[in-house]
């Protein structure tokens, strides 16, 4: 099954849909905050999925653009149809494995997908290349292996760690996230 097939598969399954639980709009809500703090006007959300993280950008009258990707083009769908309305909102099908999405943006967050990726650093290398961002925030699970975040260059990098109860799939090890800012310029 290709990937594209599995993570439309997921979102019929409801797969991830803990991730719109009230529990764990504590991460988009801290996210967000981060970014705006920074005075970021363009968005970038990696890996989007229903576009969790709008919600908490809307909900903090965010007035800047935000463009959101996932390889999921029914997650697109649901959060194109979602956020309708929202000149500045937007989303694209994009699978960020293969190559970065076009544009430059002054935010970008990466919403649990490191635990997908064989070579992190490589992976981040090109996004920040690409996007050229001043705040990156990456949320992952707790168990993903982002050790190489502490050997970047960077003006100001904090982790926050969140034990969320969310309980998804059986499994406590997903109730626990890492949080990573950094803040490039």
């Amino acid at each position: 099954m290709d990937a594209k097939t599995n993570w439309n598969l997921k979102h019929d399954q409801k797969y991830y849909y803990y991730l719109q639980s009230p529990q764990f709009r504590q991460v988009y809500q801290y996210a967000a905050n981060e970014m705006m703090q920074k005075g970021v006007q363009s968005i970038l959300d990696v890996g989007c999925w229903t576009g969790m993280l709008a919600h908490a950008l809307l909900s903090m009258n965010y007035l800047g653009t935000y463009l959101g990707t996932d390889i999921s083009n029914k997650a697109i769908a649901e959060a194109s149809y979602r956020y309708r309305g929202q000149d500045s909102y937007s989303f694209k099908e994009h699978d960020f494995r293969l190559k970065p999405t076009e544009g430059t943006f002054d935010g970008m967050y990466f919403g649990g997908i490191f635990y997908y990726i064989e070579d992190k650093s490589e992976f981040l290398d090109k996004h920040l290349s690409a996007h050229d961002p001043s705040v990156v925030v990456i949320q992952d699970l707790i168990t993903t292996d982002l050790s190489f975040l502490s050997k970047l260059d960077v003006s100001l990098h904090h982790i926050k760690r969140l034990d969320i109860p969310i309980n998804a799939h059986g499994d406590k090890l997903r109730n626990e996230r890492q949080v990573h800012v950094l803040h490039l310029r």
